[in-house]
């Protein structure tokens, strides 16, 4: 338990978004305590609810201390995962990373692993987030390291998540609708994701609509078509895709349009997470 991990999320002004980050952040402290549980070779998991919980809560992260937490073992020198958001926040991410980086070094941490809660690479994986991580490695003393993991959406079992998504029947149509990218190679990146998934891709916010791709399966003889909102977190833009896809059903009544959901309500998001983090 030498490191200690901060996840950097987009930032939304959608309160089902921060309620979603922080039942996340509520379950990865929980495992990793139980973790720790193990590592000491003298209790075992089931024992994790004994007694009254003091785990150290930071409160640069959308954690809300209020919730009701499970009880872990006490007398446990385990700092909480840290968050930030990259936009829509008054305090720079470097600032609140470096605030972090402080508090977790009194409890002896000495390396700081940072991931990016992105599925693609876009200008704020590919430009904006490192440029962060800079200022940030300026900071830190001697005694802390820190590692900037490669972006969620970039380990293979984000592509296991989305297949059981689908789940489609032989004859079934399936569209990964993206938000889409100026960053080029991030919509290079998407289309071969889709292509893995053996999906149509369709863009919220640039050319490649998702009218066009129903349209295009129709053709095909498609009459059953499963539609993936490639997003980490309900909000405003799912909301518009939702709205949407009601519009395109009465526009194809004769083809069963199926909305899926975003990423982040899923148990396997929290299971890759862990792992990413601990390995």
């Amino acid at each position: 338990m030498s490191s200690g991990y901060f996840l950097v999320f987009h930032g939304s002004r959608d309160r089902r978004g921060q309620v979603i980050l922080s039942k996340l952040i509520y379950i990865l402290n929980r495992e990793l305590a139980d973790r720790f549980i193990l590592t000491q070779g003298k209790y075992s998991k089931q024992h994790s609810s004994d007694t009254p919980n003091n785990i150290r809560n930071y409160t640069g992260n959308c954690f809300d201390s209020n919730v009701q937490r499970v009880d872990f073992l006490s007398n446990m020198e385990i700092p909480s995962i840290g968050t930030g958001s990259l936009e829509l926040t008054t305090i720079p991410l470097h600032k609140k990373i470096e605030k972090y980086a402080s508090f977790i070094q009194k409890f002896g941490y000495t390396h700081l692993k940072i991931l990016p809660l992105f599925l693609n690479p876009g200008v704020h994986v590919c430009e904006d987030i490192p440029t962060e991580i800079s200022l940030v490695k300026r900071f830190l003393a001697k005694e802390m390291t820190s590692e900037l993991l490669p972006y969620l959406g970039s380990y293979p079992q984000t592509l296991t998540i989305l297949n059981k998504q689908f789940a489609p029947t032989a004859n079934d149509g399936k569209i990964l609708l993206a938000h889409g990218t100026r960053y080029p190679r991030g919509n290079i990146w998407l289309q071969n994701l889709a292509n893995q998934l053996n999906a149509s891709i369709a863009y919220y916010s640039v050319s490649g609509s998702l009218q066009a791709q129903i349209e295009n399966l129709i053709s095909k003889q498609k009459h059953k078509i499963k539609i993936i909102p490639y997003f980490l977190f309900p909000g405003r833009i799912t909301d518009a895709i939702a709205t949407e896809v009601n519009k395109l059903q009465q526009v194809f009544p004769k083809t069963q349009l199926i909305l899926g959901k975003p990423l982040g309500e899923t148990e396997e998001l929290a299971n890759l997470i862990i792992e990413v983090l601990t390995k």
